[in-house]
This record gives C-alpha cells, structure tokens and sequence, in this order.
C-alpha cells in the first residue's frame, strides 16, 4: 500500500508543486486549504504523514498540530512544518507544537523527498513496535488468566476448615501456583503448592500444564508421592529448563490425618497456639530428570490451629541494608504474629511485615496458603 501524504496549505500554487512532486515517487495525496478542512479530512483518513504550513488564515500551523495530535487517533502521525521562517524560536515553537521536522521555503525537491522518507520509515518501525507491544500486552492479558486460574482455592463449604491464600507476583505474570480438590466423597482435601523456576509467561505456561497434571492424578492415586510421580513423568517430555519445587498435601478432617510428600520445595508448618511445628521431610525437584525421589510422610494432628504452607519468594529477598533475609527471619515475622485469629488477617499481616522488611521491593513471587482448623 502506498504511503499518504496530507498536504495542508492555504495557497493552490503550493499544493499542486508538491502534490505532482510526491505523486511522481508514488505517494497517494490527500488536500486541505485550511485548518478546519484539515481537521474534518482526518476524520476519515489516517496519512502516514502530514506537511503542514505555518503561515495561514483562521488558524497557523502550530495551532493546527496540536489540535491533530490532541486528537488519539492521530497521535502517532508525524507532522512536517512547511515554514519561510527559519528564526530559531519559530522552530522551536513548531517542535513544541508537536512537529517532527521542517522544511524551509523555497525548499528543494531532493531534500523534501529526503525528510518525507526518513520520517515515513520511522512511523513504519514504530507502528511495528506498537503493533508488537499490542500483541504482547494481549498475550500478557491471556497468561493473566491462566495465572489466576492455577491460583484456585475453591470457596469449600465445611464446617471443619477455612482455606486462605496470598498471592503477589513479582512479574506481571508469575510461576507460583496453588490449587485444591475437595474429593466427591468428602472426606479429603488435597491441595497442591508450588514454584516453578523464574516468571514470566514461561514459568505460568507451565504452572498451568502442572495443576492440569495434578487434576490427572488426583482422582488415580492413593498417595501424595504417588501422585508427583506421576506429575513429574506425565511433565518431563513436555518442559525443558524449567524445574518446580512443590508440595502434595492431602488433609483428612475427620480423622486430623495429615498425608504430605515434598518436592524440593521449602517445609509445611503446624500451626498450634504461638508455636510454628515443622513438618519434617525430603524429596526431589520435579523435571531434574537425575533425580526422582518422592516420599511419603504421615501424622495425626490433634488440637492444631492451622497449616502454613509458603514459596521461597516470601524470604529470599535484600533487606534495607542489602543483607539477604533467610528462612529463619520470615520464620520469626510468623511467629511473632501468633496465635491465629483470623487466617486472611494473619496472611495478609505476614506479608505486611515481609513487604516492609524489603522496602516494598519483591525479588520473586510471593505466595502462602494457610490450612485454619476449625
């Protein structure tokens, strides 16, 4: 498509110069004698750029660009001051108006077509920039809606538990996800937690492909080490230079059974009364094809408050004084906020105090699940 050239001067003479200059190297012409004649053609066209006169009646070049580019349609359009004035306020003043060039009258062809060009290749490469970043900004958009799906906590009506969550990313999309299964039976809750490696709409990709994994084995198998197993083999041929650490965590209210195995992600704690109780275990990355090793823990857990789950991004941070805060830190801002008597509050106060602790600064996704026994 040929570019279009909005030419706008008060004066025949010059819009038939340079129309027959510009439509002999191939441009499409558009004419306007006047400002309002301007302003009504560009209700209709969109020119890939615009030389504009200065010296006119009714309303001069530089009170015309600003009215064109105030529009938002127009913003992108560069506009060519046609100009006998070559005093160096009167270029500052088109440039200040919005104008990207000027010509001097008389001017001469070659160094007209030369400008022409120039700027029409420029609008080229930022309309591409602009089209790419739309196009980015959409998929963004579409990750962000996966990422709030794969941080579900389903609203469960049971008079046993109440399920929280924290989310903050560090990114405009992240890696961390949390999801939950409440079995048909109603006798299990299983909840699966994890990080995967690095942001982005990467690490979100594959926190989607994971809980879909999840929702595969929930219903196949028995056990948490089974089950991530069988996560980790039904992910391996898929994911490349990503790994995730998680937790598969299965709660029986009835019995106050806890069933949990690891996969390389940080300790699930016990909640009872100003004590935080650390659920020991072990157990491998997933996707470390060296290394697959899931493990089975067990535990009844009478008269507890509730279960704290967390990804490393609520610790691995620089404080104020650029020291890197450890587990054992955000360990103490837990427990100083004990006992539990809200399990949204007790969240949100945790984080709270994490966020001030790193001058507001988050290095990597922040997320916690709190399990409150009731």
């Amino acid at each position: 498509m040929k570019p279009l050239i909005l030419i706008v001067d008060d004066t025949p003479r010059n819009l038939q110069l340079l129309g027959g200059i510009l439509s002999e190297q191939g441009y499409e012409i558009s004419f306007a004698q006047s400002g309002a004649s301007a302003l009504n053609i560009l209700q209709n066209i969109s020119p890939d750029l615009i030389l504009l006169d200065v010296m006119m009646p009714e309303m001069d070049g530089y009170e015309l660009c600003e009215k064109i580019l105030k529009d938002k349609r127009n913003e992108a359009i560069p506009v060519l001051f046609l100009t006998a004035k070559v005093e160096s306020e009167d270029v500052l003043r088109g440039f200040d108006a919005g104008g990207v060039d000027y010509i001097t009258k008389p001017f001469q062809a070659k160094e007209l077509l030369a400008r022409i060009h120039t700027q029409i290749e420029l609008k080229k490469s930022k309309d591409i920039l602009r089209n790419f970043h739309d196009r980015v900004s959409d998929e963004l958009e579409k990750a962000r809606a996966i990422q709030e799906s794969i941080i579900k906590v389903d609203n469960i009506d049971n008079s046993k538990f109440k399920i929280h969550n924290y989310y903050k990313p560090a990114d405009e999309i992240g890696g961390d996800f949390i999801f939950t299964h409440w079995s048909e039976s109603g006798k299990r809750l299983d909840l699966f937690f994890g990080d995967v490696s690095g942001h982005g709409i990467g690490s979100a990709m594959v926190g989607a492909m994971s809980v879909l994994a999840f929702k595969n084995a929930v219903n196949k198998y028995e056990s948490p080490a089974e089950s991530l197993h069988f996560i980790n083999e039904s992910l391996m041929p898929l994911i490349k230079d990503f790994h995730i650490s998680c937790v598969y965590f299965s709660f029986f209210p009835t019995e106050k059974k806890i069933f949990y195995s690891y996969g390389g992600h940080p300790s699930i704690y016990i909640v009872k009364g100003n004590e935080l109780i650390e659920l020991a275990g072990v157990g491998s990355l997933l996707l470390f094809p060296q290394i697959k090793s899931f493990t089975n823990y067990e535990a009844i857990q009478e008269d507890i408050d509730g279960v704290l789950m967390f990804s490393d991004g609520m610790y691995e941070f620089y404080d104020e004084n650029k020291r890197l805060v450890d587990q054992d830190s955000f360990l103490k801002i837990v427990t100083d906020l004990l006992p539990v008597k809200d399990g949204s509050n007790f969240l949100n106060s945790i984080a709270e105090n994490t966020l001030e602790s790193s001058n507001q600064k988050i290095q990597d996704d922040m997320s916690m699940l709190f399990l409150e026994i009731l």
